[in-house]
């Protein structure tokens, strides 16, 4: 079993591929304060503190994890419709 060190020094394709596992695990990478706290489906960013810059960080780091361009997501979808973990979770479905 990986340590949370081990686990994010892997490359993508050693990732889990379940989507919201991934999003989580990148958001706990963004915000460490949040390692303890438990993420679910219908968690909101702004419960979870999340401002424009740690989106696009969250963003960003999905584009390296899932190999989503960040162009093609927002060509795409209306990111201010995204409010929870599972609709980023559902963003980042389409684009698999």
């Amino acid at each position: 079993q990986l340590n949370m060190l081990d686990f994010f020094k892997k490359k993508k394709k050693d990732y889990i591929k379940d989507d919201f596992f991934n999003v989580c695990k990148i958001i706990k990478e963004i915000m460490p304060e949040l390692q303890s706290y438990e993420i679910k489906r219908d968690t909101t960013f702004e419960e979870l503190g999340f401002d424009s810059i740690k989106y696009i960080n969250l963003m960003l780091n999905l584009e390296d994890i899932v190999g989503i361009q960040l162009e093609d997501i927002v060509e795409e979808v209306d990111l201010s419709t995204v409010h929870t973990i599972n609709d980023l979770v559902i963003v980042v479905g389409k684009f698999k």
